[in-house]
């Protein structure tokens, strides 16, 4: 019995898959690493003496 691959013209799909298999890899590990990395925002303080900061994207 043979192996189940792509045949024909389809299989430069397999390197298309690859590279963005590829990419989702990557952009999970940068998002991991970049999650461990504290980000200096700035902190508003009320009049009330309360402080308030901005943590954008990364405050999720």
């Amino acid at each position: 019995m043979e192996p189940l691959t792509w045949t024909g013209s389809l299989s430069g799909l397999n390197y298309i898959f690859y590279f963005v298999v590829g990419l989702l890899f990557l952009s999970i590990v940068v998002s991991t690493l970049a999650s461990l990395v504290p980000s200096s925002g700035s902190r508003a303080v009320s009049a009330d003496g309360t402080l308030a900061a901005d943590k954008g994207a990364s405050g999720f």
